[in-house]
């Protein structure tokens, strides 16, 4: 008898058994206040992405429901501990289209160790101290970014868990839970 394991990645899972509910995407649609779930949850656009990422379907889904104008709704995150990192996150994976390819910046060494690494943006005044310019990068299903300095942080690995983070401190307020105070 012959046995054999194959490892099967979660982009290939995907497109083996077609298009499969996001565990994570009613949580995006509250965090984007989308009214209708059913449109906004569109099986023929599940169905036209089953071959990307988690973190390439959640950005298309930023793009097609936040429009740019509506990026500064969040930019209250910014204030709170930790809601910077959030916000920065969300700002690159609605800004910026993951699934174009883009050149490293000339004045940038690239991505270091990271195979398949894409540069998608260089972000400003990234909010930490001392830090005015970092380079965010994808590769492997993840959002990277790096410091001037060359450190390199894992920005989102699990998109359920950045999804989930970002709904407590987009929709703590809606459910009372901030308004302990009153």
């Amino acid at each position: 008898m012959f046995l054999c394991s194959i490892a099967i990645s979660p982009v290939v899972s995907l497109v083996a058994m077609g298009p499969q509910p996001l565990p994570w995407l009613e949580r995006v649609y509250e965090i984007l206040d989308v009214d209708d779930v059913a449109i906004a949850g569109d099986p023929a656009f599940l169905e036209a992405h089953a071959a990307r990422t988690e973190l390439e379907i959640l950005s298309l889904l930023f793009h097609r429901h936040l429009p740019p104008e509506s990026i500064d709704d969040f930019g209250e995150l910014v204030e709170s501990k930790g809601g910077g990192g959030l916000y920065h996150r969300l700002l690159v994976l609605a800004t910026v289209e993951l699934d174009r390819e883009r050149p490293w910046p000339a004045d940038s060494d690239g991505p270091g160790s990271f195979t398949g690494a894409r540069f998608l943006t260089r972000q400003r005044d990234y909010a930490k101290k001392g830090e005015n310019d970092r380079d965010w990068f994808y590769s492997d299903g993840k959002l990277l970014s790096r410091a001037v300095g060359g450190s390199t942080v894992i920005e989102i690995e699990d998109v359920a868990a950045f999804v989930e983070a970002l709904a407590e401190r987009v929709l703590e307020d809606d459910d009372g839970a901030g308004d302990e105070d009153e």
